[in-house]
């Protein structure tokens, strides 16, 4: 009997052990999920911080974008106007130079008709007064002695 009771205390002592050794192991399992689990809570707090600020960015960003649309519509009706003013000057500007046109034919022939103004290198016929010279086509008289010349004419805009 005392080899058979050393073999019980050998096989308890082996039961012990194996036991011992399946607790600590699923201890420390759970003490490794547990520090997973912590882990992964803390990865989830930083990743919605991180999303909030990107949206804040997302936002800043469709902002800018909406700033430079309305830019962008903006100068294209100040091009738009700016086209618009150039056709309408060039406009004027035909209809003015066709005004001029007339009014200097009808010019000439007020000089063809006119017997005072000389035509064609003529001098005018005897007896009538030559028409005053035309501003700018004759140089001032001189000053009369001892005075001040006026001073130069601006040009008129």
């Amino acid at each position: 009997m005392g080899d058979a009771v050393v073999w019980v205390i050998v096989a308890v002592v082996v039961v012990v052990v194996v036991v011992a050794v399946l607790v600590a192991v699923r201890s420390s399992g759970a003490r490794r999920v547990e520090a997973q689990r912590a882990r992964a809570a803390a990865i989830r707090e930083e990743a919605e911080a991180e999303r909030i600020e990107v949206q804040r960015r997302e936002a800043a960003a469709a902002q800018v974008e909406a700033e430079a649309r309305r830019a962008q519509a903006d100068a294209q009706a100040r091009a738009a106007e700016a086209a618009r003013l150039e056709r309408e000057a060039a406009e004027r500007a035909e209809r003015a130079g066709g005004a001029r046109a007339e009014v200097e034919e009808r010019l000439r022939e007020a000089d063809r008709l006119d017997p005072d103004v000389p035509t064609g290198g003529q001098e005018p016929a005897p007896g009538t007064v030559p028409p005053p010279a035309a501003s700018g086509t004759q140089p001032p008289p001189p000053p009369a002695a001892g005075t001040q010349p006026p001073p130069p004419a601006t040009p008129e805009r």
